[in-house]
């Protein structure tokens, strides 16, 4: 996949995300009083593998950061074997839902892929000031 053909399945991923937000922030409402950021990304991304984009679990949440697991990738499952990451509408959509919960603009990085024969996906979500709105940072 090419880069821009990368950055418009990135893209794609941040508009579903801001959608789900939006929703699950609504019909959530009692469920996310109360909980610190950890505890809304975990309540997000258990809603988001009931979706079925597979099996997500926050390993660690900062102010500036967050990092994710994900077994069972829908995307791995759709794609197939790769050299490199393919969880782009997945990196969009996880961005996007950390930074709705830590605020900012964000960055999301599949830093390994089942695809590409890591056990599991893992992604790092930074928030910056000065990220490319425009897609996925890197080519990975």
């Amino acid at each position: 996949m090419g880069v821009a053909s990368k950055a418009l399945v990135y893209d794609a991923g941040r508009r579903i995300g801001e959608g789900y937000y939006a929703f699950f922030r609504g019909a959530l409402a009692k469920d996310f009083a109360g909980r610190d950021s950890r505890g809304q990304l975990e309540l997000l991304m258990s809603w988001t593998t009931r979706i079925g984009y597979g099996r997500f679990q926050v390993l660690d949440v900062r102010a500036d950061e967050a990092v994710f697991s994900l077994d069972d990738s829908i995307e791995v499952e759709s794609y197939g074997t790769s050299k490199g990451p393919v969880c782009y509408s997945i990196a969009g959509i996880v961005g996007s839902l950390v930074e709705a919960v830590l605020g900012g603009r964000a960055e999301c990085e599949e830093r390994a892929c089942a695809a590409a024969g890591a056990p599991r996906c893992e992604f790092v979500i930074r928030l910056a000031r000065d990220v490319d709105p425009d897609g996925p940072p890197g080519d990975g």
